[in-house]
């Protein structure tokens, strides 16, 4: 059986995060250290994918840092998206050649564990073609964007739980300058802890990910 081991983080800066993911993948490549889940939130920041087009930050780098929102360019899939507090965020740095999944049969995993969690709130989850991740009927919930390295992913997805939605309306979400987001709790009006809906999201992954043990990790041991 493989195992996972998962580590909550709470929330910390995006480049701590990512330093973190770099390190925890070398160390999975080599076979230094297990397969790792890292659930946790982001203080404020737009990230740009590889594919991503600047034009689609629609304020200035000036008037951003004036409202304490960083700007980081890295290298998943996917155009611009926004990460705050209220979104909870699951990295997985699995080895996904192990585990015989190819990455869109991974990246539909994914989207299927939100849209499970979703449907214990009696909410229906959506897959569209052109952007991968969640929707609600014509809003998005769930974003997701990947890299993968010899066979090991890194980055993952972001779901919209009790976050403030009005800092979309400083970017062009997924690079669509039309695209409505929406949370869970704007959708069913109730402000829910997003380490509440970590928990239930990780039973539905541990569901469609049977060959695998999940095991609660040291935070002292990362951070």
């Amino acid at each position: 059986m493989d195992l996972i081991i998962v580590k909550k983080l709470g929330c910390i800066n995006y480049l701590q995060a990512l330093s973190l993911q770099r390190q925890t993948r070398d160390a999975v490549i080599s076979d230094s250290a297990p397969d790792t889940l890292l659930l946790l939130e982001h203080f404020p920041v737009i990230t740009l994918g590889n594919n991503a087009n600047e034009s689609n930050i629609l304020l200035s780098r000036q008037e951003l840092d004036s409202r304490s929102i960083d700007v980081h360019q890295t290298d998943r899939g996917g155009d611009v998206t926004f990460h705050g507090p209220g979104q909870l965020i699951c990295y997985p740095i699995f080895n996904i050649a192990r585990m015989k999944l190819g990455i869109k049969n991974f990246v539909r995993l994914l989207e299927n564990s939100v849209i499970h969690m979703l449907a214990d709130f009696k909410v229906t989850g959506i897959r569209r073609k052109e952007a991968p991740g969640i929707f609600v009927g014509e809003k998005k919930i769930s974003f997701l964007g990947l890299n993968l390295k010899k066979g090991v992913t890194m980055h993952g997805l972001s779901i919209n739980i009790n976050m403030d939605l009005k800092f979309f309306d400083l970017i062009n979400p997924c690079g669509f300058s039309h695209l409505e987001v929406t949370s869970l709790a704007e959708i069913t009006g109730q402000q829910t802890n997003p380490w509440k809906i970590a928990e239930n999201w990780l039973e539905k992954l541990k569901r469609l990910l049977p060959g695998c043990g999940f095991l609660d990790g040291l935070l002292s041991a990362t951070l």
